[in-house]
């Protein structure tokens, strides 16, 4: 896989506008890495979850709450926020209660410094139990890590190769002042922007005046003439980067 994306990459960093023809080629490898490698994915995706509940818990984001009964002291919970999995499985729920101490070993109840101090560690170990790490082969992260990894790469970056290969617009009229009618293509967006931090819904592209006086911008018939010209301009004005990792 990684010779033949090494090809693509130096195409396309050539000559982006080989997208439309190279991007079957891409779509076909995806999906014959996912049936030819899938415990790979399985054991990466495996190692990554691993690394990010063991970052998480160094910080868990939780609140603390005092639960009052009627014929025991009262007991305090954390409401804890995670997306993680509970023995295996990923449940809907996002914040999960975790039993703290009762208020007879912190009278002072959410304002005991103790408590606040040995929170996050009895919230830390109650996760370890019942969302212990899971089982990986080590070997297969050393071997394959840098394949998965671009797999991911290319597969993520698909929603932006078809915006691109088949926009996503609206059009609409407006005049300058000369009172032309110039046509405007709403393209819809959401990807990153070269020299930008911020990503836009939708990025505005101007098509030319109106010379062949379009009444009805929302034919589907009109819209189709210009599709071709919103690719190309897309591509002129937010150059397509590909830049796979691991590729040396």
């Amino acid at each position: 896989m990684t010779n033949r994306i090494r090809t693509i990459y130096k195409q396309l960093k050539e000559d982006s506008t080989l997208l439309s023809l190279l991007n079957p080629f891409i779509e076909n490898e995806i999906l014959k890495f996912e049936l030819n490698n899938s415990q790979s994915i399985l054991n990466y995706d495996n190692w990554i979850m691993n690394a990010q509940k063991e970052n998480y818990l160094q910080q868990p984001i939780y609140t603390l709450h005092e639960v009052k009964n009627r014929e025991s002291a009262n007991t305090i919970v954390a409401k804890v926020k995670w997306i993680y999995d509970i023995k295996g499985v990923i449940g809907k729920s996002k914040v999960i209660s975790v039993f703290i101490a009762s208020t007879s070993k912190f009278p002072k109840g959410l304002r005991d410094k103790e408590l606040l101090k040995n929170a996050p560690n009895i919230i830390k170990e109650y996760f370890i139990k019942v969302s212990p790490p899971f089982e990986i082969d080590q070997n297969d992260i050393e071997e394959n890590k840098a394949e998965v990894e671009l797999y991911y790469y290319l597969k993520n970056k698909q929603p932006e190769i078809k915006a691109r290969l088949e926009p996503n617009f609206y059009l609409s009229k407006n005049k300058n002042q000369s009172n032309f009618e110039r046509i405007i293509a709403n393209v819809k967006w959401g990807f990153p922007i070269p020299n930008s931090d911020k990503t836009k819904r939708y990025i505005t592209l101007y098509l030319g005046n109106n010379k062949l006086h379009y009444k009805d911008l929302k034919d589907e018939n009109v819209k189709n003439e210009f599709t071709s010209m919103v690719s190309d301009l897309l591509n002129k004005q937010i150059p397509f980067e590909f830049n796979p990792p691991n590729l040396k």
